[in-house]
């Protein structure tokens, strides 16, 4: 894939984020950006992530309808995220909930 033939690892995790930055509706950039923060346990910059996509993506899905799986995993996520932890707001994670029924 074009992400590992980028080289340096931090250079190549720059240029995702600003790649992801730019274009949230990216789901694969997304998904290997969400995955950096998830193995660095920064719940934070993850929820910031998934809301931003998951605001995005439905934009798009006429063109990119392989995106709804993604667009499903982050509501999911972001439910669990919100349900308990550092991070828990009964609001959100219904919010979130809700979107998956």
């Amino acid at each position: 894939m074009v992400w590992e033939s980028l080289g340096d690892l931090a250079q190549r995790n720059r240029l995702l984020q600003t790649a992801v930055e730019k274009d949230p509706s990216h789901a694969p950039a997304v998904e290997r950006v969400a995955q950096l923060y998830r193995e660095g346990g920064d719940v934070g910059r993850l929820a910031q992530l998934l809301e931003r996509m998951v605001d995005a993506v439905p934009g798009v899905l006429g063109e990119q309808p392989d995106y709804r799986a993604p667009l499903q995993a982050g509501h999911e996520e972001l439910a669990k995220l919100y349900s308990q932890g550092p991070l828990a707001n009964p609001d959100l994670a219904a919010r979130h909930w809700a979107k998956l029924a």
